[in-house]
């Protein structure tokens, strides 16, 4: 939800965003506590860097007539590597729990399985 200003000198403020993710909405609500939550955003970080890395687009213009799915470089591993390490000891329950919620902001299925991925995770 998106609060645009009212009034005298609207044209100079900027439009406020009231929405929340899903890990603040979760952390807000007392779903998650301080430490999962810090949890969640560093896997947000590796996972946003990872998919940079991938050149992963969320979407491809008509007019955009470049080769499709060539890199001619070697890339990065760093971010594949930092994911992987993050994620090893998580089951798949934990890490489709953290790929839906974390990552791709859905609501939590599972929420004792994100738990304790974000535990994990966090290192308690």
């Amino acid at each position: 939800m998106i609060e645009t200003p009212k009034g005298v000198g609207r044209a100079d403020m900027p439009a406020l965003i009231l929405d929340h993710d899903q890990v603040a909405a979760l952390y807000i609500s007392g779903q998650i506590n301080n430490a999962q939550e810090q949890a969640a955003r560093r896997a947000q970080e590796v996972w946003y860097a990872w998919k940079l890395e991938l050149g992963v687009s969320e979407g491809r213009s008509c007019l955009d007539i470049g080769p499709v799915g060539y890199d001619a470089g070697d890339g990065n591993p760093e971010p594949a590597r930092a994911w992987k390490a993050m994620t090893a000891r998580l089951t798949w329950q934990q890490r489709l729990a953290l790929d839906r919620t974390v990552c791709r902001n859905e609501k939590p299925r599972g929420i004792a399985s994100l738990r304790s991925a974000l535990d994990i995770i966090a290192g308690v």
